[in-house]
Order: C-alpha cells, then structure tokens, then sequence
C-alpha cells in the first residue's frame, strides 16, 4: 500500500509538472539574434517572397528581388560556383535556367554559367509561366533580359544593393549522402567551403543582424553557428525540427533547449527527397507524430498551432512555407505567424489589410 501512495504521488507530482511547464508563457532558450523576425502581439507576418516570389517572376534573380524588394524579407537559394561564389540559384545543376541537366554549377565559374545560360536562349525567362506571372518575356531580347538582371546573380551583388533588407538564405550545397567515399568528401568539402564563404560575406557586410541562415543539413547550421560564434541568426535543419515537434506533441517541450533561432515549417506540404528518407528512419509512432500518411503520400504534420505556441515562448520564430492558398494565409495571420514564405505576396499583402 506504501508503495502504491508513493507511485500515486509520483505520477501526480510529474503531471503537476507538465501542466505548470505548458502553461507558464515562457521556456529555456538559447535564441539569440531575432528580435528582427519576432512579431508581437497585433502585428501582422512579416511578408517573404518565395525565392523572389517565383509564380510571379523567373526565381532568384535580380530582377525578381528587385520587383519584390518592398515586402519584408528576401528568401534566396544560395549554390557555389566553381570559383567559390555564392548564387542566387535553387538547384545543384543547370536544368530549370538552361535545360542542361549536365552542367553543375560547382563545376563552372560564375561567368561561364551565365554564358551557357544566354546561349540556351534563357528558356526559364523566356517559357515562364507562372500562375500569377506579372510580364510575358517571350519576346525580350537578349540585351534587354540581361539589363534587367533576370539571372542568377551573386550574393554579394545583392548585399550591396539592399544593405538593410532581412534575408533567409539557404545553403543548396548540403553534405549528402552516398555510398561514393570520394563523391562524399566532395559533398562535405563543397558544403564547408559554402558555409565558409556566407560567413564571409555575411561578417564583410556587416549583416549579423539582418540574416537568417537556413539548411535542411542540421550539420551545417552546426558548422555555421560554430564559425560565427553563435552571433548570427539560424532556423532549425530537418533534424531538429523533426526533433522539437515531437517534444512538443509530448509536452516536454520546455525541457529542450534548442541553439537556433527560428523554424522554417511546411505548412499543407509533402515530403519528398531526403526529408522523406530521414522521416522514414524514425520509428513508426514518431512517424505519425510528424507526417500523416495518404495512400503513397506522406504530408508534414507541422502546423499544429501548439507547435507554433511552444516555439514562440521560447523565443524561435515561426515560418511557414510555401503558403499560395487563400484559407492558409488567412489562417497564419489569424494565429499570429511570425513569417509567411509565399509565391503570391500580393495575395498576403491585400489579405493583412484585411485581417489585421
């Protein structure tokens, strides 16, 4: 019977203690450099082109930045070239700008890529067919593409030319797996030489407290925080955000102490890629925490607004991407979102008017 009551005090004592840690409205934190990206209570999400809004202009281009530089924050996919320049460029290769799937963009310097890009006739720019597209290019010229700067251009150009915007710049170049031992120690050499040249330019241009660096690689955000001495912002790699979302769906949340600054969340999203084959890794009943399966189809289990309640007292930022639907929008900027990555940012800008 003794045993039995001290059990009983026990179990009451934990329970107690989770209810007390998931009410009280703040957590241990080690955020740091946000302040920027928080938003308090009443202010709208901060408005973030996706990759310089890509359905309305060709993505990650001067031009599209440029067309999109009055909303709160850019979000740049970032590749290096051959002669360690960091780009604005989704992919590892040449495909989406030049229908050259063979061509690599570590393998060729920054100028040969836009020469292969002309010479390819500027297909993407040209064929752009976005759903809320803002200019028919077809029948631009060469000269007039390239006077606009509808190319990949390098990061440090962008610096530049917009000293004080907030930026989320993803690192492409991630240390990916393979059974290859030499292709690998290239993987791992070519993301810790991209790593080192956006800490470069990041403490060259003094924008310790305008950036957010982003990677699905946690490896990288941990390579990055080490070089930078924890003083620049970071968003949370796959791992991680896999790893707070399941203790928050435990309510253990307020006993983990996170070394990032804010989480980049799929918001009505799949998974595909490395993502998936990471999550497939977890045991079955992680699994449901942070996907819900369809058929052959598993989509991210993240938008809980619990998860983004427990992120929030501790100081991490809340984003959500890629968020083009009219009900979704409207549902984050009713919850309090601290950031909305869309294709559509005229769509979020008319709808804060109207919901804020």
């Amino acid at each position: 019977m003794k045993h039995l009551k001290r059990f009983i005090i026990f179990i009451t004592v934990v329970v107690l203690v989770l209810v007390i840690t998931n009410i009280v409205p703040w957590a241990p934190t080690k955020a740091k450099n946000n302040e920027k990206w928080l938003r308090r209570d009443g202010e709208a999400p901060l408005i973030i082109p996706h990759g310089g809004a890509k359905e309305m202009y060709p993505e990650n281009t001067m031009y599209a930045f440029d067309m999109t530089s009055h909303y709160d924050a850019f979000e740049i996919d970032l590749a290096l070239t051959d002669d360690n320049i960091l780009i604005s460029h989704h992919d590892l290769d040449l495909d989406l700008m030049a229908n050259r799937p063979d061509l690599k963009v570590r393998d060729l310097k920054y100028d040969e890529i836009i020469q292969v890009i002309t010479e390819a006739g500027f297909p993407h720019v040209r064929g752009f067919n976005g759903t809320v597209k803002k200019e028919d290019y077809s029948s631009w010229t060469d000269e007039k593409i390239l006077e606009n700067k509808i190319i990949p251009v390098p990061l440090e150009d962008i610096f530049r030319k917009y000293p004080d915007k907030l930026y989320i710049l993803e690192l492409k170049d991630t240390n990916r797996k393979t059974d290859d031992p030499v292709q690998a120690q290239i993987y791992k050499a070519n993301s810790e030489e991209a790593v080192n040249q956006l800490v470069y330019l990041v403490q060259k241009y003094n924008m310790q407290d305008n950036v957010m660096m982003a990677s699905f690689d946690d490896a990288l955000v941990k390579n990055f925080n080490k070089q930078t001495n924890d003083s620049v912002g970071t968003m949370s790699g796959s791992v991680n955000s896999a790893i707070f979302a399941i203790v928050s769906y435990l309510k253990l949340d307020f006993f983990y102490v996170s070394d990032f600054d804010a989480m980049s969340l799929p918001y009505n999203q799949t998974m595909s890629g490395g993502t998936l084959a990471t999550m497939k890794k977890f045991p079955g009943f992680i699994q449901r925490i942070i996907s819900t399966k369809d058929g052959d189809t598993y989509w991210y289990n993240m938008q809980r607004y619990e998860l983004q309640r427990d992120a929030q007292r501790k100081k991490i930022a809340m984003i959500y991407w890629t968020v083009n639907d009219r009900d979704d929008m409207i549902d984050l900027i009713r919850r309090g979102a601290d950031g909305i990555i869309t294709d559509d940012p005229d769509m979020l800008y008319e709808l804060i008017k109207i919901y804020k």
